[in-house]
């Protein structure tokens, strides 16, 4: 096994609103044929307080709590629960836009989490169930983390990168029109059989 490595590991940035690059360098041991590299984002996870009654234990179908997202050029979304005013038992459930069950968490306790890498385009449901509410309806705070959009680009990608070998990309962002804030965003890079290989973090700070 030979090992790939990423020099920076992660783009960070800080500045007014506009557009900005960085040069990041592959370096492998092992040959990476068909080489691929795309940006995502930016923006932001969105925590939200939300309420959830007892349900039907043996059903998540009874979930009482549902919410959509929809996903465009997406590397990841990220669903987490936490923090039950009443320590709740919750579960979480996610389904794709076809309506299929895609990811699940079902802990004896509140703090739930699902991650969905390259998610399709479409419309997702995020449901919460409540499978031990002892007070009959209990809060919690929800926070969704899509990483999607097209405000972050790469350049400069290599078809192929051989065993011992470098490459140097250029990541760029777009932030023009954004209020101040951090965004965040990601790439995703390596062969085509394996595109989300690698991972650099994108977080750029508007000022």
């Amino acid at each position: 096994m030979g090992m790939v490595t990423v020099d920076p590991g992660a783009v960070s940035a800080s500045g007014p609103a506009g557009t900005g690059s960085m040069k990041v360098t592959i370096s492998s041991e092992l040959e990476l044929p068909l080489f691929t590299a795309e940006g995502f984002g930016l923006g932001t996870p969105v925590t939200t307080r939300e309420t959830v009654y007892q349900d039907d234990p043996d059903d998540p179908a009874t979930a009482s709590f549902v919410t959509t997202v929809d996903i465009e050029h997406g590397a990841r979304l990220e669903v987490s629960t936490c923090c039950s005013a009443g320590g709740s038992d919750i579960d979480l459930y996610v389904y794709g836009p076809d309506g299929r069950l895609l990811a699940s968490s079902t802990t004896p306790i509140d703090e739930e989490y699902v991650s969905i890498l390259f998610p399709e385009d479409g419309t997702y449901t995020i449901a919460v169930h409540g499978w031990s509410v002892p007070a009959g309806v209990d809060t919690f705070d929800l926070t969704i983390n899509a990483v999607q959009g097209y405000d972050v680009t790469v350049s400069d990608v290599p078809s192929h990168i051989p065993a011992g070998g470098t490459a140097t990309l250029t990541v760029q962002w777009d932030t023009t029109g954004k209020a101040p804030g951090t965004y965040y965003g990601l790439v995703l890079m390596g062969p085509i059989t394996a595109p989300g290989l690698l991972e650099v973090p994108v977080e750029i700070v508007v000022e």
